[in-house]
């Protein structure tokens, strides 16, 4: 039997809004609204020190009714590495394993690979520079197979603005693209 996994991608922007300032209220009723299986998050962690969470691991559960996936943080006070976590239903976390793959690039960038017993879901925030973006988009295109099987998932933050160029690392894959993720 096949089982359907609903899956989102969502950058908090550090829970800042167009309609005022940090409200992780609001990104959590976002987060429940999407109805997905698994969330890819980025943003999660405010930039500077501790990087500490800005999307509380208290209050997720509660209002989503799901659950960080387990893997080793930033620091103790972060939800995220390199600004990135994986919420999902309790139900898929037995047996999750999350492995944290570094990225090349001008800027300190990190991606998450989300272990299911079927399916392997990349998470990633790629670099503002499309050099660095092209090469992180072909350290994980070479990577996803051998991590994933034949059934991945790569979803993030790609701060790609063009379908048309930027993606090559991804030619012979299905590509979604929904639209510019900023602003």
């Amino acid at each position: 039997m096949t089982r359907t996994l609903r899956v989102a991608s969502y950058n908090l922007h550090k829970g800042r809004g167009m309609v005022g300032p940090h409200a992780p209220e609001r990104n959590l009723q976002v987060i429940a609204d999407l109805d997905a299986d698994i969330v890819a998050l980025q943003e999660v962690d405010f930039r500077f020190g501790g990087r500490p969470e800005a999307l509380p691991r208290g209050m997720i559960r509660e209002a989503t009714g799901m659950v960080p996936a387990p893997h080793v943080a930033t620091s103790g006070q972060s939800l995220g590495w390199h600004g990135q976590t994986i919420l999902m239903r309790p139900e898929l976390a037995a047996g999750a394993n999350v492995r944290r793959l570094p990225l090349p690039g001008i800027e300190p960038r990190g991606a998450l690979a989300l272990r299911l017993a079927d399916l392997t879901v990349i998470v990633m925030h790629l670099g503002l520079a499309r050099s660095s973006r092209r090469a992180q988009l072909a350290r994980l295109a070479a990577k996803a197979a051998r991590i994933g099987g034949e059934r991945f998932v790569l979803t993030g933050d790609f701060n790609e603005w063009h379908d048309d160029r930027g993606l090559e690392s991804l030619a012979g894959l299905q590509v979604v693209a929904p639209g510019p993720s900023w602003p």
